[in-house]
């Protein structure tokens, strides 16, 4: 099923809502995934956690693209959405799924496409799912519930069409995230934690290495004892004296 929407993409053809499109941060036109010359990687439809220009805006010419670490919103946002869209294109439109049989096992089949954040060890992140869907019922979900104990509630989007699920860019520039400078919207790196990291382990390494190389030295260094208890160089032997032991120091350890 293909909607048109503002911008034309590269190919000249509007949107598709079955494959992964990509908004550019400056133009605000969509780009079909397969059109787009970068490397992107695993991608889903729907997404909202990534940062876009498109060649046409691109001070270099060439595109630029960073996938985030989604939050858990954003991926309940996506889950629903390719579900909805799914069944659509399969001739019985649904608006309401489950958690349990439909968004979380979504989630668990396009971790690696939907966000950056390593794919959790454990299942605990199913109840993460369920608290975020409860807690933004009335602001971003729907929540209906057709069993008599309410123990099997569905879930759908509040007011959202799938046309208007989009990464916030306006958000991004007024929280740091993003900047508008005269080479067009660029993202703000982190250098400063980078910088910080790299300071905290030379620190680290320094202390870890100093005691070790004076350690060193100092066994180098030290004075070997022979056999007979009493150092072959006299302490005192320095501008040009050389003192030479003539009989058994009487106070060496070990003395025959």
């Amino acid at each position: 099923m293909k909607h048109s929407s503002e911008g034309i993409c590269y190919c000249g053809k509007g949107r598709n809502l079955n494959i992964a499109e990509l908004l550019c941060a400056s133009c605000s036109t969509w780009f079909h995934e397969s059109c787009i010359g970068y490397q992107l990687g695993k991608l889903v439809p729907l997404m909202m956690n990534y940062f876009f220009v498109c060649k046409n805006c691109s001070a270099t010419g060439l595109e630029t693209f960073k996938k985030n670490q989604a939050t858990f919103p954003q991926m309940c946002v996506t889950a629903i959405g390719n579900l909805m869209q799914a069944s659509v294109k399969e001739g019985k439109p649904r608006k309401m799924f489950s958690k349990d049989h439909d968004i979380v096992p979504f989630i668990d089949c396009h971790w690696e496409g939907m966000t950056t954040m390593a794919r959790r060890v454990t299942q605990s992140w199913h109840a993460t799912i369920h608290r975020t869907l409860t807690k933004e019922v009335g602001t971003m979900f729907l929540c209906k519930d057709t069993s008599h104990d309410g123990s099997h509630p569905l879930y759908g989007l509040l007011g959202l069409h799938l046309t208007q699920i989009k990464p916030n860019y306006e958000a991004m520039i007024k929280g740091g995230h993003l900047r508008i400078t005269e080479m067009g919207i660029q993202q703000v790196t982190a250098a400063g934690s980078v910088k910080g990291r790299n300071s905290r382990k030379k620190t680290l390494g320094d202390h870890g290495a100093g005691p070790s190389k004076k350690g060193r030295g100092g066994d180098s260094g030290a004075i070997k004892l022979p056999a007979h208890g009493y150092p072959l160089e006299h302490p005192y032997n320095k501008d040009g004296y050389r003192y030479i032991l003539a009989e058994p120091d009487p106070h060496a350890p070990f003395r025959q």
